[in-house]
């Protein structure tokens, strides 16, 4: 015969021992996204140590672009939280799929932090092409390849009639259109040869199909 059975006590719970700070969240920017516009950079941080936290570096990065960072100091004991605010507002993209990096670290100066894995969050930041004609190829073009093309499309979608212009040359690969794309009903997504010649443009791939819908 079974019978039942009582838990009595409590759970701890215990941070581990040590210094360590973290990017708990992000406050800004947050979607929808408005390209061109400039909107200040908000971080939550932690401290997840045991120590307190008196000092760390904040930064922050979009793409490759330049970097932004602050020295923080004050005092975060095991648990809390604190908010910052750049100085310098982030001017968003117009268009496309960008990376904005934000992060945490150097947890009171030369100390080691016990957590390097909660010091830095990585932000999608997705914006509608505008319409227009976008150039697609090597060199000065919007758009290195096809296979950036419709990450941006599938990320972003459009807010007009768009015409992707192809450098001329061969481009090898399957290259998967993944929907539904915003936009794409009462607006079009056009692909065509920059030199005006659709020869000049020859897409392949040895391995099977080279275009594919999802």
């Amino acid at each position: 015969l079974n019978s039942p059975r009582q838990f009595c006590g409590g759970v701890s719970y215990h941070s581990a021992t040590g210094t360590d700070v973290g990017v708990a969240g992000l406050l800004s920017p947050v979607t929808p996204f408005v390209g061109g516009a400039s909107v200040p950079v908000s971080l939550v941080f932690r401290s997840g140590g045991t120590n307190t936290l008196t000092s760390a570096n904040l930064g922050y990065q979009l793409d490759n672009g330049s970097i932004q960072t602050h020295s923080w100091s004050g005092s975060l004991t095991t648990g809390r939280l604190d908010t910052f605010t750049f100085s310098t507002n982030l001017t968003l993209p117009n268009a496309g799929f960008h990376i904005l990096k934000v992060w945490a670290t150097n947890a009171n100066g030369s100390m080691p932090d016990i957590s390097p894995g909660n010091d830095t969050i990585r932000i999608p930041i997705c914006l509608s092409l505008p319409a227009g004609t976008y150039t697609v190829g090597t060199g000065n073009t919007d758009f290195a390849n096809l296979n950036d093309v419709f990450t941006a499309l599938g990320c972003s979608g459009i807010s007009g009639n768009v015409t992707f212009s192809i450098d001329p040359g061969t481009y090898t690969g399957n290259y998967t259109l993944r929907g539904p794309i915003r936009g794409l009903g009462p607006f079009s997504i056009t692909f065509e040869s920059g030199s005006g010649i659709a020869s000049d443009v020859t897409l392949s791939n040895p391995t099977g199909s080279v275009f594919r819908i999802e």
